[in-house]
């Protein structure tokens, strides 16, 4: 192979030699010297796939993070296809989750793939995931109502609903907009109990009694035990009795 990489003239024809040399080499575990063989190869002919290929393989293998991440940086300059740019920014965003640990180089990395893939729903709860952790919370609702729309079950969306709700609520300090989130959940699923509890201390907050007394019976309608529907039923009174001074219905 050194002799055939010799009589080679052309790059295309060198850089071909180098990757059979690199991969005989790799094969008899001369893995060190594979590694330079490849990037000699690459920089003879950038992008030369076989290269890349095995170059990004074995830097997985030895878990090179650095390099790795350098080598994708390096084909997405070349503005690869976009099925090829998705899974070299995959790649690159879960190193710095994963191994790095740097949540805001995987953010950059996974919005870059959501400008390619708006709808690829990994990305999507990779990305809020992220946000969450940094405490992101305007970014997080935009990525959550962006799930939204993906999410085909019910149950699904009724969570991305009580998520955005407690995010307006506790994060953003929106209780309107808290309010609207568990509404739109109870819509979707009017017996989803976490929306339910929400909603009734929203309301009791807020000094909405009608509207908490029909949360309180909603709650009731869902309730599986005696005691349950005899504290929303004791709750219920004490709102008439105390709240809207109606002792006939309490």
């Amino acid at each position: 192979h050194r002799e055939d990489l010799r009589q080679q003239r052309h790059p295309a024809s060198q850089a071909q030699a180098l990757f059979r040399l690199g991969a005989l080499l790799q094969r008899h575990g001369r893995e060190a010297e594979s590694l330079e063989l490849y990037r000699e190869s690459l920089q003879l002919v950038p992008g030369f796939a076989p290269a890349v290929s095995a170059l990004e393989r074995l830097l997985l293998r030895h878990e090179r993070w650095s390099e790795l991440l350098q080598l994708c940086r390096q084909e997405l300059d070349r503005e690869p296809a976009p099925e090829r740019a998705a899974h070299l920014l995959e790649t690159m965003a879960t190193i710095w989750t994963h191994q790095l640990r740097q949540p805001e180089e995987a953010l950059g990395c996974w919005q870059r793939l959501l400008e390619l893939r708006p709808q690829d729903e990994p990305a999507l709860a990779a990305a809020a995931r992220i946000c969450a952790e940094l405490g992101r919370w305007h970014d997080l609702v935009e990525l959550s109502e962006r799930e939204l729309t993906l999410a085909p079950e019910t149950r699904r969306r009724a969570e991305l609903l009580q998520r955005l709700g407690e995010v307006w609520e506790t994060q953003l300090l929106n209780l309107d907009w808290a309010i609207d989130a568990y509404r739109r959940a109870l819509t979707l699923d009017p017996g989803f109990l976490p929306s339910l509890k929400a909603l009734g201390r929203l309301y009791r907050q807020k000094g909405r009694w009608r509207e908490l007394i029909a949360m309180h019976r909603a709650e009731i309608a869902q309730a599986t035990n005696a005691p349950e529907i005899n504290r929303r039923l004791y709750d219920i009174a004490e709102v008439f009795e105390d709240e809207l001074l109606d002792e006939g219905e309490a």
